[in-house]
């Protein structure tokens, strides 16, 4: 069954960014129907970080992050050099440390607006942490583009950083990374891909200053600032800087963040809030 990774959410907080004057939109819900699309090829089964969008042909695609192996008994943990950057959970709770699963990117897509299913992919990669890329956006051609975290590829050739990748082949095969900034110093936490009313696109998470030689995970939560980039060209090769919605210092919680339109062309954020010790704990 697809499901949401549990967290523990702090608060909401509700900004709206220089919105003034917008109508007022009523949403009715007129139809719900809850019932299990997919489940992992063992049971207990773990699927996560789940994402959906619609193609331009009108189908509708989705994809997951998928875990599959041992659940009890014998795993290997990650190696220390790797563990000591990683979040306080992979450090203290074995079970928690992915090192050795068989981990993949599943992606399914419908035709008949999600009453049937079929699978199209499932890319492989290997973490000590349970994901590394979310969900993904079609291009007006087709092109499908998801963000990904280097960092998240403890066992991969990437930068510690975040980045997209591109599949002109409806999510068969992805291309090389393609980084929203070329700074060393710069950690990049991209998370949504959305689409502007005026055909530009905005992705939106977080970033930060980062030593890559010494950063570690907990060190870095308190300097991660909510930011987006906006594409300069209808192919979104090229991105802005990170232009941040949030001074230095204020309590939200880095990339956990999401953005909507509003009649007048403003944007309404909705940010999660994170109050941390001097040691990047959050209280």
């Amino acid at each position: 069954m697809l499901r949401l990774a549990p967290s523990a959410f702090l608060s909401l907080t509700a900004a709206i960014l220089l919105a003034h004057g917008a109508h007022a939109m009523q949403v009715t819900v007129v139809h719900h129907a809850r019932r299990t699309i997919y489940h992992s090829p063992q049971t207990p089964g773990y699927t996560c970080w789940t994402g959906v969008w619609r193609m331009p042909d009108g189908s509708v695609m989705i994809c997951f992050t998928q875990a599959t192996g041992p659940v009890q008994g014998w795993r290997p943990r990650a190696p220390l050099d790797v563990l000591r950057r990683m979040p306080t959970a992979q450090q203290e709770n074995p079970a928690y440390d992915f090192t050795g699963l068989a981990q993949e990117n599943v992606y399914l897509r419908s035709t008949d607006a999600g009453r049937t299913w079929s699978k199209v992919s499932a890319d492989p990669f290997s973490s000590c942490l349970n994901g590394y890329c979310g969900g993904g956006f079609a291009l007006p051609d087709g092109t499908i583009l998801r963000s990904a975290w280097g960092q998240s590829l403890t066992y991969g050739d990437v930068p510690d950083t975040g980045f997209l990748q591109r599949s002109t082949d409806g999510a068969q095969t992805w291309g090389p990374p393609e980084y929203l900034s070329s700074d060393p110093h710069l950690q990049t936490f991209p998370t949504r891909i959305r689409a502007l009313r005026d055909g530009r696109i905005l992705v939106t998470g977080g970033a930060g200053p980062c030593d890559p030689e010494t950063w570690t995970w907990m060190a870095q939560l308190p300097k991660i600032r909510p930011c987006l980039w906006i594409s300069r060209d209808p192919e979104c090769r090229t991105w802005t800087d990170p232009l941040y919605i949030a001074p230095e210092g204020v309590n939200y919680a880095g990339e956990e963040w999401d953005q909507a339109e509003l009649d007048n062309g403003d944007l309404l954020a909705v940010l999660r809030t994170a109050t941390y010790d001097a040691a990047g704990n959050t209280l």
